[in-house]
């Protein structure tokens, strides 16, 4: 889609066609997904085209009085057309802020939000009171029988009607260039414009993509500016001449203006070959071009861990367009280094700039004291592994070999083993189906956790939390009701956490953890300790409730009662 002024249509005289029209009703519809295309749900009064509310769990059809809101848990508006909708064809949409602040809607074909292409037309108000027409045309890349209109960035929106407008069928410009129109000069000769025929005399329009190589007049002369390439382009918008519509046409041709002096370019200058802790090997592909090379192409010497594929430059004649891939493998930690490649024919040289070095992984440690796990303060927004990511999201790893992860009273997490396809997602869950940890002392555990879905058979569907193999009591049937399960007594050394369907035959589930935490339970020398200095700022019920007794280094007690 492509985004278009107010004067869309300006200079044409001929009829346009409305293909569909839906103005929102003034009712609420009883059921989501459903058809509007009639009754209380809309007046569509165009065509037998259906429009759908898609996704919708929350809000309702109709809202305020012939708005429909498109906010919440609905996605998008579906428009199902009858037949292809047409490049050209614009989207005009009706509608208000759902609130103060800049907001509009998105248009497009595909099936999610930001997914393919399509219009970005922002509301330009901040009164949310208001009536605003948002505009968007379909683009050739993705005409077909859907469209679907998205609310930008989440904000709430509200839809009045919808139209969309086919322009009147117009006629070919017939703009022609001639053979084999891309021109390749020295710099200092002369420019040529390739010859342009306008048999109809169309109003036309020149622009060059680099104006510090050539720029282009209104009459389509160039002018050498420096060495390099442009695109020149030329335009002619859709326009009446002589009571005839013609439809807007572009052509375009290169431009490359070429030095004098020998050149080598590369394109890039500097490459990061840095490893995380679980990877072993990084490469990189490069081009190398140039002309008016003379003298022996060579390389310098790699660092160790490099291979270059192929060693060398080769030049043909004087010239040279040759693809590299440089790879780096470490098995082992390497120290964060920098170096520099340097390729050279002759005098002439380019110099890519390296970063390369592997972090080394580690180990897991033992918490010693209690702590909390929350997956809000991990820093990150999301951390995704597939089965072909690595590591993948069968991989139990170590959550601090993770990049940009906390490691920190926060979150502690080189305390932490776990399994899934997200480490870290929304910036608030886990979501896999395994989580250790190693305890020095024993204590207990509770765990805040979902099921991944809305499922609706609590019998077989609900995903209940086992800790160290052993089931609890906690179990979750919906993605939307987080449980938070008892305390669940642990010994000392390894902690499992996992999760399982009621019948226990289909192995470990995924769940959404949110957050662990762990208690130390300590011993009563330890609880008296703390008992005595806490005396001095507590009063101490003494009728015969509390009684402690220090013999040596020996504790005891007879029920604590403290107010």
């Amino acid at each position: 889609f492509s985004l278009v002024a107010a004067a869309l249509f300006a200079g044409s005289t001929m009829a346009q066609t409305t293909v569909f029209e839906w103005t929102c009703g003034t009712a609420e519809p009883d059921a989501d997904n459903v058809s509007i295309a009639t009754g209380n749900y809309g007046n569509m009064t165009i065509g037998t085209a259906v429009l759908n509310r898609q996704f919708g769990t929350t809000n309702k059809m109709a809202y305020d009085k012939g708005y429909y809101k498109l906010g919440g848990n609905d996605i998008a508006i579906e428009i199902q057309g009858t037949a292809d909708f047409e490049a050209g064809d614009t989207v005009f949409i009706v509608g208000k802020n759902g609130g103060d602040g800049e907001r509009g809607f998105e248009v497009g074909n595909s099936s999610a939000k930001n997914a393919g292409t399509k219009g970005n037309v922002l509301s330009t108000t901040a009164n949310h009171k208001r009536d605003t027409t948002f505009t968007a045309v379909v683009d050739a890349k993705v005409a077909g029988t859907t469209l679907r209109v998205f609310r930008l960035s989440g904000k709430g929106m509200y839809v009045k009607s919808i139209k969309v407008v086919r322009p009147a069928p117009c006629t070919d410009a017939g703009l022609l260039l001639a053979e084999n129109p891309d021109i390749e000069i020295n710099e200092g000769e002369a420019l040529v414009a390739p010859a342009l025929t306008n048999p109809n005399k169309v109003v036309v329009t020149y622009a060059s993509s680099n104006e510090s190589v050539v720029t282009v007049a209104s009459d389509g002369t160039l002018t050498g500016v420096g060495v390099g390439d442009a695109v020149i382009t030329i335009s002619a918008a859709r326009q009446t001449v002589g009571g005839v519509l013609y439809c807007a046409d572009e052509l375009t041709y290169n431009v490359t203006i070429k030095s004098l002096s020998p050149v080598l370019e590369a394109t890039e200058s500097a490459l990061d070959f840095s490893l995380n802790a679980f990877e072993t090997t990084k490469s990189a592909t490069f081009t190398f071009s140039g002309y008016n090379l003379t003298g022996e192409a060579s390389v310098s010497t790699l660092p160790a861990g490099f291979t270059l594929d192929p060693t060398t430059l080769t030049i043909t004649g004087d010239a040279v367009d040759q693809a590299f891939t440089l790879t780096y493998t470490a098995e082992a930690a390497v120290e964060a280094s920098n170096a520099n490649l340097v390729f050279s024919v002759g005098t002439t040289s380019v110099t890519i700039a390296l970063t390369y070095g592997k972090k080394a992984a580690l180990t897991q440690t033992i918490v010693t004291d209690s702590t909390t796990w929350n997956w809000s303060k991990t820093g990150l927004t999301v951390v995704e592994f597939s089965d072909v990511t690595t590591p993948s999201r069968k991989d139990t790893i170590v959550l601090a070999n993770i990049d940009g992860i906390a490691n920190n009273a926060n979150f502690n997490s080189q305390a932490l083993r776990a399994r899934g396809q997200f480490m870290v997602r929304d910036s608030k869950y886990f979501q896999g189906d395994y989580i250790s940890f190693n305890v020095e002392n024993a204590g207990t555990v509770k765990v805040e956790f979902s099921n991944t879905g809305n499922r609706t058979n609590a019998e077989t569907e609900t995903r209940y939390l086992y800790v160290n193999g052993a089931k609890t009591a906690a179990g979750s049937l919906r993605s939307d009701a987080n449980v938070t399960s008892e305390e669940i007594a642990v010994p000392a050394g390894k902690v499992e956490i996992t999760f399982m369907f009621p019948d226990e035959t289909q192995g470990n589930q995924y769940c959404r953890v949110y957050s662990i935490t762990y208690r130390v339970k300590k011993d009563i020398g330890s609880a008296v300790e703390e008992a005595q200095v806490a005396v001095k700022a507590v009063k101490v019920i003494r009728d015969g409730q509390l009684l402690i007794i220090r013999e040596g280094k020996t504790y005891t007690a007879q029920g604590v009662q403290v107010q």
